[in-house]
């Protein structure tokens, strides 16, 4: 089946990555937005995005672009990552210390910051 979408076609698979994009987007905003009006707790909006975007995955998987294994073993992956990279998962605090770790690379590309263990 095709939708008719502003002058596209665009069939159900592109169409579900196209809003699955979008709610990702409106996500990232309200996060943003989170954070400059520090409004971490009971935030309607973030809850609102947070669910919206739960519900694409949702048919993600319904569609079979991924399966339930399949994410879970990625969410095991990303976590062993946070465990190394950043302070998210209790009990493994990292520090990270002065300035003078963090440079501008030989481009004047991103910041990389150095750990020191």
């Amino acid at each position: 089946m095709w939708v008719q979408a502003k002058g596209f076609i665009l069939d159900k698979l592109q169409e579900l990555l196209t809003i699955t994009m979008e709610e990702c987007g409106e996500l990232i905003q309200a996060c943003s937005k989170a954070i400059r009006c520090d409004d971490y707790y009971d935030n309607d909006k973030l809850t609102e995005e947070i669910g919206d975007v739960y519900c694409m995955i949702e048919l993600l998987h319904e569609y079979d672009l991924t399966s339930w294994t399949d994410i879970e073993e990625r969410v095991k992956i990303k976590k062993e990552k946070l465990k190394k990279w950043s302070n998210l998962l209790e009990g493994e605090v990292r520090d990270v210390y002065s300035s003078d770790v963090c440079r501008v690379d030989e481009t004047g590309g991103p910041y990389k910051v150095e750990i020191k263990k």
